[in-house]
């Protein structure tokens, strides 16, 4: 059987609805009393600020879940009533350093005692390591100017590549959190990834360049949970990091009331797909990608348009076919 190869175009176009003139210069004569900051508020923000170059943050999140429809998943696990009882913590640490340079580093676990609640010998050992507890680093990054027109940017972080906010096709850099797909919140939704970025600014152009050599896969559906289709989970093999990096690169042009982005990227496909030759075994195709994306203003309305061109694609298919 020979593996097959395929080049697929995949165009996306997304139209806003507009906001009536009127609507807005009711907004702005509502909102105009809160734009400006009383003197007392001004002077100790300034205060503040001058003082301080580190601003902690976090937050807690409960979130549940409710099965109302008795079932079972293919490896035998009953699905029903509470099945998600999970506390959430974050952590944000940002740093103002010299020269106008920042850092940041943040990270998160949950911990899920529905699990506990329900018998944990219901479930498989995946499930429980996936679902049950799971902590680790988010981004963790320095940035800074190397000269008045270079930044660099270096660690683990999300590099958004397209314009739609759901609909993937130049964000192709960070893989996803998808182990309850539709569940995860869109700002927790990318994974971020450890790379190099550097930016060049020109006039009204910009351009970017990334190497990423921690390679990093969507994080997918855990054999025996709700969303995992199956009694068997076969070995995925990977990359190895640094000796397989990723590349990418961005042109940006913005200008009054439109931009436009021409981009490319030599990747690995962040969602692996079955071998067909023995032994069983998931793997993940090295893909090219080219592709233009921008956003165009016209009155009320916002038109927004990504193009890509994939090639390297493989699949999955029975003998013969």
């Amino acid at each position: 059987m020979t593996r097959r190869r395929l080049r697929s175009f995949v165009l996306a176009l997304v139209l806003a609805l507009p906001c009536p003139v009127w609507a807005q210069e009711d907004l702005e004569d509502i909102l105009g009393g809160f734009e400006e900051e009383p003197e007392f508020l001004a002077e100790e923000a300034t205060e503040d600020s001058g003082e301080r170059f580190w601003d902690l943050s976090g937050s807690v999140e409960l979130s549940g879940s409710f099965n109302y429809r008795n079932h079972r998943s293919d490896t035998g696990t009953r699905y029903f009533g509470f099945q998600r009882l999970r506390t959430r913590g974050n952590l944000q640490l940002d740093l103002e350093l010299p020269y106008e340079w920042a850092f940041r580093a943040e990270g998160w676990g949950f911990i899920d005692p529905a699990y506990q609640f329900r018998g944990r010998s219901k479930y498989t050992r995946a499930v429980l390591d996936a679902y049950e507890t799971d902590a680790e680093f988010g981004e963790v990054w320095l940035q800074g100017a190397l000269h008045d027109r270079i930044d660099v940017k270096v660690g683990r972080q999300v590099a958004i590549w397209g314009r739609s906010e759901t609909l993937r096709v130049l964000d192709v850099l960070n893989p996803l959190d998808n182990r309850e797909p539709g569940r995860v919140d869109l700002e927790d939704l990318r994974r971020p990834v450890g790379m190099l970025r550097v930016d060049g600014y020109l006039g009204d152009w910009s351009l970017t360049g990334i190497a990423i050599p921690e390679i990093r896969f969507d994080h997918l559906p855990q054999l025996g949970s709700d969303f995992y289709p199956g009694v068997f989970a076969p070995p995925e093999i990977e990359p190895d990091d640094w000796e397989d990096p990723e590349f990418a690169a961005k042109l940006t042009g913005i200008f009054s009331g439109w931009d436009v982005t021409f981009q490319g990227a030599w990747f690995w496909n962040d969602t692996p797909r079955l071998a067909r030759n023995p032994p069983l075994r998931l793997v993940h195709d090295r893909l090219w990608m080219v592709g233009s994306g921008g956003n165009y203003t016209k009155g009320s309305w916002l038109f927004k348009y990504e193009v890509a061109f994939f090639d390297g694609l493989g699949f999955t298919s029975n003998p013969g076919d």
